[in-house]
């Protein structure tokens, strides 16, 4: 067991507002220790509410530019409502600090609280008709990488169907890491082509994303 008593206690009253069911689509990748330890992460959660389903998919999970099959070196987990890809994936095991926001994201998905990004971005992101991907490499004792995750989770569930966003374990990903030169997270990677460090406001992020793209 993964989790304490205690820590699946306080789970369980966080979720008891879950109202829409999520779907964890798992892919173990090539499989080994980290694949083990993200399966029986998934189905501990799983097994707290039963609003969370977990299917496991055969295979590999897909790529989404820039990434290419050889960067897909670990487990990958993505988040799905009423057959639809939130645009939400975690790269790695969303361990240390990172556990926290992923309990608190799966509430905000499930009860389908309002995006929390200003006005403006919403209507930019919404007309948006360009695929944009961000990577948010993260390490687990990093007390900041949480907030670069969720602006991007935010960014991605309000046009899922051009937004994915990524929280990507720097470690368990060193070729992602070594291919945009992570040296410092939480570090987010704009379509590949420009990255900014730290947790940055989202006007500061809008902007690299706005370089990103040529808008």
């Amino acid at each position: 067991m993964l989790l304490s008593s205690q820590v699946q206690q306080e789970i369980q009253q966080i979720w008891d507002a879950l109202a829409k069911p999520v779907e964890i689509r798992f892919y173990p990748g090539r499989g080994g220790p980290a694949a083990d330890t993200m399966r029986d992460l998934w189905r501990e959660l799983a097994g707290l509410n039963g609003h969370l389903q977990l299917k496991e998919m055969a295979g590999q999970a897909p790529t989404f530019a820039p990434e290419d099959p050889d960067d897909i070196e670990g487990p990958i987990a993505e988040l799905w409502m009423d057959e639809q890809f939130t645009g939400m994936r975690y790269l790695g095991i969303p361990s240390g600090h990172e556990f926290g926001a992923l309990v608190d994201t799966i509430r905000a998905v499930s009860v389908e609280v309002p995006p929390e990004l200003s006005d403006e971005t919403r209507l930019w992101l919404i007309t948006l008709d360009r695929n944009l991907h961000l990577e948010v490499f993260v390490t687990p004792t990093c007390p900041y990488c949480p907030r670069a995750v969720r602006l991007a989770q935010e960014m991605a569930r309000v046009n899922p169907s051009h937004v994915v966003a990524d929280m990507v374990d720097a470690s368990t990903f060193s070729r992602l890491s070594n291919k945009f030169n992570v040296m410092g997270v939480p570090m987010t990677v704009v379509n590949g082509s420009k990255s900014v460090t730290g947790a940055v406001p989202e006007s500061r992020l809008i902007s690299t994303i706005r370089e990103a793209l040529g808008a």
